[in-house]
């Protein structure tokens, strides 16, 4: 089960993802979305332009970040982002 939340207002200005977010959370209020990507290169794509587009924080939940070309290209595109980091991961390799 999920559950929806309110997007905080943390400034006035609202970011590139709230505002995309927001009208999507209004129309269907109470409710959580997913969108599912079975394709690893689609996968990787967007999270590395999720990653270009953060503004404030990147709130990163892995099930497995390893050294491979994916985990290393982002973390280095993280490294120098200058957004506030938390991760959780299950695995590490």
């Amino acid at each position: 089960m999920t559950e929806a939340f309110e997007l905080s207002q943390q400034s006035e200005q609202p970011s590139w993802l709230e505002a995309q977010l927001v009208p999507q959370c209004q129309r269907h209020p109470g409710l959580s979305g997913i969108y599912p990507l079975s394709d690893g290169l689609d996968a990787f794509a967007a999270r590395y332009l999720l990653m270009q587009k953060a503004e404030r924080s990147l709130d990163i939940q892995y099930y497995i970040w390893q050294k491979d070309l994916s985990g290393r290209l982002l973390y280095q595109r993280d490294a120098g982002g200058g957004t506030a980091r938390r991760e959780s991961a299950s695995a590490a390799g």
